[in-house]
């Protein structure tokens, strides 16, 4: 396991979240805030393809992040993804979050810790465009985009991502079926 600080975070924009989402994020912490409300919130979005398709970047060494919202109490991200292209397996930091397939489709990989420092891989799914990834402050997870093209998501995290930890693919333990 390994910690990461999080990448440099961009100012707040005033009216870049209604642009982008349709709507304004509150500018304070939402009480009782978990990844089901945030998926619901990012769902029902209608955002503005044309005018995120301009902070769009791909980079060939990896997968791209970019944060264009960030606030005490929100993270707004978009992740660009060539074929193939992986995160590390990570977690989340203690926030909750919800992401968005915009386009193309990507495989989830959640693990589960089984002893210090190792995982074991739990279950696989596979997200279409349109479809919400839930992460609960307890996720870790590997995110690839499996489709033949590049894909693009949206994601919303509460309260920004401090800290991120990360596990090698030597972390993670064969399953048993014993």
């Amino acid at each position: 396991m390994h910690l990461h600080p999080h990448p440099s975070r961009g100012p707040a924009t005033e009216d870049l979240d209604e642009r982008l989402l349709g709507w304004l994020l509150p500018r304070e912490p939402y009480p009782g805030l978990n990844a089901t409300t945030l998926g619901k919130w990012l769902g029902k979005s209608s955002v503005d393809l044309a005018y995120l398709h301009s902070f769009v970047q791909f980079d060939m060494r990896g997968y791209h992040r970019r944060v264009l919202i960030s606030s005490q109490a929100w993270e707004l991200v978009l992740a660009t993804w060539l074929p193939g292209q992986r995160s590390l397996i990570h977690d989340h930091g203690g926030s909750c979050g919800a992401s968005r397939v915009m386009s193309g489709q990507l495989r989830e990989v959640l693990y589960t810790p089984v002893d210090v420092g190792r995982l074991e891989e739990a279950a696989t799914s596979i997200a279409h465009e349109g479809s919400i990834l839930l992460e609960t402050p307890t996720t870790i997870h590997q995110v690839t985009n499996s489709s033949n093209g590049p894909a693009i998501s949206l994601h919303l995290y509460s309260p920004p991502q401090p800290t991120l930890r990360t596990w090698l693919p030597a972390d993670v333990r064969e399953h048993s079926t014993h």
